[in-house]
Order: C-alpha cells, then structure tokens, then sequence
C-alpha cells in the first residue's frame, strides 16, 4: 500500500495548526500528529494525535509513513529529527530555528548525510514577500541601489506570545524570543544578499524597553546590527532588528533602504513595495511557497532515488544565521538587564 500520511511532531503548536496542517489537507496528505498541545477543532486530515514518541517504534513499523516533520520547540529539535532520520528512517524535514543550541544544529543539518532525506526549512522563506523577493532578487536590489539602512521587526500581540509558554522559556526556546524569532529576519536577509558579512554586533542596552509594568503590554526585546555588505557598501550598512510582544496589531515587515530607492516586505499583508509602489499584493496566498516546498519535500518521500533539494530549504544560511544570533547573544555573556529583555 502506498503511504499517504505524513508523521507531523509538533504538529499542535502554532506553526503546525496555522501553516502545516492546512497545507498538508491543501496537498491532499493526511497527518499524525505527535504533540502535547491539543488540537481543537481536530481537522479531518488528522487521524490521531499521540502524546510522546514512545508509542510510535512499533507503529512505524506496521505503518509506512511518506515522510515526518518537526516543527517542535528548539530543544527538542535534534532528539525528534535524530529520532526520524536515524531510527525510523523516515524523510524528515526539520522547521527552523533547528536547534536549542548551535552545536546542536550542526548535528540536526549532518543527519542530511544520514540513510533518509533530510532537510531544514524556514517557513519565512516560503511566505509571499520573501519567496517574490528572492526570485528577482538581483533586479530589485539593482532597482535600490547599494544598502545603507536596514529594518526589520517581527512583534505580535502580547496575548499571542502568551499562547506560547515554551517560546517564553529561555531553557526551552534557547534564549527567549529574540533568539527564536529574530533568526527569521536574519536569514531572509542572508537568503537576500548571500555575500553580506558581519563586521559588528552590537547590543544596546538603551534600546530595550525595561520597565516591569510595560512587559506585558508593550516591552518588546530588540537589538541592532551593524553589517558590512561586501562589494556593494564598503562603509557598511545600519541595520536594526526588533522581535517581540506589542498592544497594537502586529508588525511584520523588512525594510532595505539604498542610494537609489526603498524595498518593503510585509509579511502580514503579504506585499512588497518598491520606491512607493506595490509591486506585488497577495493577499490571498497565505502559504506563499510553503505548499511547493510540502510538495516537493513529499514527492521526494515518495521517490527517494530522485530527491532533489528545493530552493526554499538552505541549510547553509540556516547555520550561518544561528551561528551569527547564537554566538552574539550567549546568554552568560549579556548583561542581566539585557538578558532579561532578549529572554521574555
């Protein structure tokens, strides 16, 4: 019998029920889902939804699943990729940031030699903006010249992050909110302009909103960059990037300004703007790439003998944005007021 299910391991959290879920039932695949979170509604696509690994050895074996994915908390990232890979010898796909640690992450991206397939995704990548962006790349950062500033936030409403209690947990996060979320922004960019090399990171205390009374509703964690772009602006670029909870609507967005022009990404209306003008609005298309990137991932599970990467899963610039935020922001390393603020 062939498989038409995949193995979703975390498939309960916000990333599953929002992203891979619907795109799996989009695709036509239903799903097992591992997870402590439940799922409710449960949608028709999902047969079962399991607590922990521990049922599944023998599972495995009576069932053929297609493939697994893991989108679980950080640390739990290596275990359940491991576990796929090594042990049921399943394809894995393995959801961004990877890892609780960047020692860890370079073992989840080595399983990618192991017997199954596997991969690393960034489901920021796969979203309109980015996916639209990184296709013409070269014509829209020609269209705005060499970079001089860039900005970028990823905040979402307080009573959204609060939904999330292991993003909120350093331990189980690896590092709080601005290690988790704030790689997104970086690897777009890494993905957007491959040669940029980072000549300083700088972390300023006086950015950081403290005050207790304010946390809930308004604190957000943020940071600044100071990069160099390598052939393109030898004085180098200010960048500024800010991750965290907020009272207003949520802002997610990239901001490149250049010699010659502006290009916006935002990621919540799933528009991009050149110099004042919309050149793309899809505002219907909330998966983006994301279902070409599912799909590719399944006809791969499904032809292991032909497998073929797709451009949206770059475990290279995975690594070098974790190695960038993680190395910068060692949690021993920060001042405590500011360690407080990267971990809320």
């Amino acid at each position: 019998m062939t498989a038409s299910r995949l193995l979703v391991i975390g498939g309960g959290g916000d990333l599953g029920r929002r992203r891979i879920l619907p795109a799996l039932a989009e695709l036509g695949v239903g799903a097992d889902v591992v997870d402590l979170a439940p799922l409710v509604p449960q949608p028709d696509h999902v047969r079962q939804v399991f607590r922990s690994l521990s049922p599944l050895a023998g599972l495995v074996g009576r069932r053929e699943y297609l493939g697994a994915v893991v989108a679980t908390p950080n640390n739990l990232h290596l275990e359940h990729s491991h576990w796929a890979v090594a042990e049921a010898g399943l394809p894995c796909l393995t959801e961004k940031p990877i890892a609780h640690t960047l020692s860890a992450a370079k073992q989840a991206a080595c399983l990618a030699g192991g017997p199954a397939p596997s991969w690393i995704a960034d489901h920021y990548l796969a979203k309109p903006p980015s996916v639209y962006v990184i296709e013409h790349g070269s014509e829209l950062l020609a269209a705005i010249g060499a970079p001089e500033r860039i900005e970028g936030q990823i905040v979402e409403p307080a009573g959204t992050l609060s939904g999330r209690s292991w993003l909120l947990d350093p331990a189980r996060s690896g590092g709080g909110i601005w290690l988790d979320t704030g790689v997104h922004l970086v690897t777009v960019l890494l993905a957007l302009w491959p040669g940029l090399a980072w000549r300083e990171v700088q972390a300023r205390a006086a950015d950081y909103e403290l005050q207790q009374d304010k946390d809930v509703t308004t604190g957000h964690a943020e940071t600044a960059f100071v990069l160099e772009a390598l052939c393109h602006a030898p004085a180098g670029a200010q960048v500024k990037l800010a991750v965290g909870k907020a009272a207003q609507a949520p802002a997610k967005y990239l901001l490149l300004e250049g010699s010659r022009g502006s290009l916006r990404l935002d990621w919540s209306a799933n528009t991009v703007t050149l110099n004042g003008d919309v050149i793309l609005d899809a505002p219907d298309a909330p998966f983006g790439g994301y279902l070409a990137l599912l799909g590719d991932f399944i006809q791969a599970c499904r032809d292991r003998n032909t497998a073929r990467c797709p451009a949206l899963v770059r475990p290279g610039t995975a690594l070098r944005a974790l190695e960038l935020i993680k190395s910068a922001y060692a949690a021993s390393d920060l001042p405590p007021a500011l360690r407080r603020a990267c971990s809320r």
